[in-house]
């Protein structure tokens, strides 16, 4: 290192330096790639879950509506029945 001059010291630091953000941008980079696919993944499952939660509430209200239209034989138990029973048939399309 001693028989080397000063520009020559200089330029190996500053490509020694270069190559050293190179790496960390190309590693910084893929990072960001996996965590946005990560993201992307989580996203589709959250969508996933509410539909499920809205399948298993639409069911909920079909058993109770059902329930009570047997017990009660009203009317507007009949009407909810059938409407809690569009509403799953829908979530379960989804």
């Amino acid at each position: 290192m001693r028989k080397l001059n000063i520009v020559t010291r200089l330029v190996l630091l500053c490509v020694v330096l270069l190559s050293f953000l190179i790496g960390s941008n190309l590693y910084l980079n893929r990072s960001l790639t996996n965590s946005a696919d990560t993201l992307i993944t989580e996203s589709e499952i959250v969508t996933q879950m509410t539909t499920a939660n809205a399948a298993n509430r639409a069911f909920g209200d079909l058993k109770y509506w059902l329930s009570d239209l047997a017990a009660s034989l009203l009317v507007r138990s009949e009407i909810e029945a059938e409407e809690s029973l569009e509403e799953f048939n829908l979530a379960l399309d989804k």
